[in-house]
Order: structure tokens, then C-alpha cells, then sequence
């Protein structure tokens, strides 16, 4: 008889989430059509070129709608039950209201499963594809590079800045080697090395027309010698994982993990990359965490019939992500660590799950 009523409930939440899931498609689609109008049909941008953006944010937007969609059908489908005392008629038969309530729950699961697949396997491609169509609009002409002033650490434990990098080239280059391991025939001298230019190639650096200026123990400058052409190893993964200007959110967990170790191996801060890391898994926890919470409060909310429950969601569900927005900002600014910036909404949620939980005689 529970695999009769599950399969009555879950054909209850279908459809009520794929049109709670198309209403904030809706929502947040035009507040990104309104976001971008102004500056790209400035531009000259036509209607197809927004919606060829809109198509590439598609599924980062997905990964949004999701959980708040869970948030809103759960609380339809169990209002509907309620106020057709259906959820009542249930009890009465010796169905306990806890059982009830695992549907949703397995639901929140299932959509939290596909959300993280979509944000691993569509997403980083997706934002990659929208931001450059973006700045091509905006700038109609090569895309400036995001990379300028970045500091990272080479193989042998040396300085490296880098002014600005576009492509494989790399300009106003400054080398802090410390411990004189790439001048060693001299003696554990500091040496520091300028060029003007610089071009990668597989794990190497070649500097163009630089001077590299060596001196002693007590810091007294002792040489100066110019060169035309001067190659260092760096290591490809250094190049790729610190100057090929992919962002963040067109990373993959398993690549933002990487980042992060490459980040920290090589003295630089990796908080943005851990603020996104932590992000990417609590969005794609929440509608789980959302069916949990909304489960039980559904259940108290449902008495007060269905427009009460579709009013509550789309309230909670906005709260919520206004909530993640907040505390993932406090986290960039280094106010928060990066998985309390990410998590603490769904430790709010969860502390209001222990006040709206069905008791144990239900």
C-alpha cells in the first residue's frame, strides 16, 4: 500500500515542480534580460545575440531555479493534500505523517543529484561560452584579458610577477629568486630578473630583452647582466592553472580543488576559490536541504489552503537565496570563512527544521 501511496505523491510533485520550476525560470530570465538590454543594445547587440547569452546561462540558471522550485512544489502539492484532507485521510488509515513526508524528502534528493551532474557537466562549459560572447558584444574587437598583476611561486621556490598576460605572452615580468637557485654557479645569492616580455611554451618561460641583477649576502648589488633571451622552467600546470584566466564559476569541482592546491602551493590566496567550491555544493545540496525544510512546514502551512503555500514559497525561496547571496559576498570580503559563507543557510534552515518537525506520535 506505501508503494501505492509514494507513486500517488510523487505524481503529485511532478507536475507541480516543472511549473514552479518554469515560473522562476521566467523570474530570473528577465531580470538578467533587463540586467544586460541597456548596455548591449547600446552596443548595437540584436535580440538573437541576447538570447544566444541567455541560452549559454541557462543552466547556471537552472542550478538556481531548482532548489526554490522544490521549495515551491513541495509546499503546493502538500497544501493541495491538506486542504482536500487527503493528508488526513492518510493518517486515518494508519499511515504515519513522518512516512508521508519521505516522498518529498527522496524527491529533494533526486533534484539535488541532477542539479550537482549539471553543474559538473554543463555548467563551467556554459559560463565559458557566455562570457566571452559577452565581452565580445561589449567590446567589440579582441577581448581584453582578466589576467593583470599576479603574483605565483615557480618550481624552485622563486617570485614570479606578471604585470599583465594575453595569450602566451606575458609583459613587465619581475623574478625574485631568493635563494639563488637559478643563478647557483654564483653562490645561494638573491637575484632579481626584469623583462619587458615574456612567452610561455610548454613548462618553460622565455624572457625577451631583461637584465638580471645579482646580489650578495649583506644586499649589495654585485652584478648586472643584460640578456636578449633567458629561459625558465615554470611548469605547465602553473601557466595553465594560474594565467589561463578561466574563472572560477567555469571550473568544475574537481578543478577548483586542483586550483586550490596549486593556490596554495604557490603563496597565493585561494578564498575566492573556496567560496566557489563550497558554493557549487551547497546549491547543489539545497533542494534536499529545501525539502527537508519544506516538508514539515508545508504540513503546517497547508491548513491555510494552497495560495497560502504557493505565497510562503516563493517568500522562503526568494529569503533563501537572497540569504546565499549575502553570506557568499561576506565570505569574498574575508568576513566569513568560505564554507560558513556558503553553508550557513542551510544551518539557518536546519535549525528551523528542529522547531517544524513532525513529532514522534504523527
Amino acid at each position: 500500500m506505501f508503494k501505492k501511496v509514494d507513486r500517488y505523491l510523487w505524481r503529485e510533485l511532478w507536475p507541480t515542480f516543472g511549473l514552479a520550476l518554469l515560473a522562476f525560470l521566467v523570474f530570473i530570465g528577465l531580470e538578467l534580460v533587463l540586467s544586460l538590454s541597456d548596455a548591449l543594445f547600446a552596443r548595437g547587440a540584436g535580440a538573437g545575440e541576447v538570447l544566444r547569452l541567455l541560452l549559454f546561462k541557462l543552466p547556471s540558471v537552472l542550478t538556481l531555479a531548482i532548489p526554490a522550485g522544490v521549495l515551491l512544489a513541495v509546499f503546493l502539492s502538500l497544501s493541495r493534500l491538506a486542504t482536500a484532507r487527503e493528508l488526513l485521510a492518510f493518517q486515518a488509515l494508519g499511515y504515519p505523517l513522518r512516512r508521508i513526508l519521505v516522498p518529498f524528502v527522496l524527491f529533494g534528493l533526486l533534484t539535488s543529484c541532477l542539479s550537482f551532474l549539471l553543474s559538473e557537466l554543463a555548467v563551467p562549459a556554459a559560463e565559458s561560452a557566455y562570457r566571452h560572447q559577452l565581452l565580445s558584444l561589449l567590446y567589440r574587437g579582441e577581448i581584453p584579458s582578466p589576467q593583470e598583476d599576479v603574483f605565483f611561486r615557480g618550481e624552485k621556490g622563486e617570485l614570479y610577477y606578471v604585470s599583465r598576460y594575453q595569450g602566451n605572452r606575458a609583459y613587465d615580468i619581475v623574478v625574485y629568486d631568493l635563494a639563488g637557485e637559478l643563478y647557483p654557479h654564483q653562490g645561494p645569492f638573491p637575484v632579481v630578473i626584469t623583462a619587458q616580455e615574456g612567452r610561455f611554451s610548454g613548462e618553460e618561460l622565455e624572457l625577451l630583452g631583461g637584465r638580471m641583477l645579482r646580489f650578495s649576502r649583506d644586499g649589495s648589488l654585485e652584478e648586472i647582466v643584460r640578456f636578449d633571451s633567458l629561459t625558465l622552467r615554470v611548469g605547465e600546470e602553473l601557466q595553465q592553472g594560474l594565467l589561463a584566466g578561466k574563472t572560477p564559476s567555469e571550473m568544475s569541482v574537481r578543478e577548483l580543488l586542483a586550483r586550490v592546491r596549486l593556490f596554495s602551493r604557490s603563496g597565493l590566496d585561494p578564498r575566492n576559490l573556496l567560496v566557489e567550491l563550497h558554493s557549487k555544493l551547497a546549491v547543489a545540496a539545497a533542494a534536499l536541504v529545501f525539502a527537508l525544510f519544506g516538508a514539515p512546514l508545508g504540513v503546517l502551512l497547508g491548513r491555510r489552503g494552497r495560495a497560502a503555500g504557493a505565497v510562503a514559497g516563493f517568500l522562503l525561496a526568494a529569503a533563501a537565496q537572497g540569504l546565499f547571496i549575502w553570506t557568499r559576498t561576506l565570505a569574498r570580503r574575508g568576513l566569513l570563512p568560505p564554507s560558513l559563507g556558503a553553508w550557513l543557510p542551510h544551518i539557518l534552515l536546519g535549525g528551523c527544521l528542529l522547531y517544524t518537525s513532525p513529532s514522534p506520535r504523527d
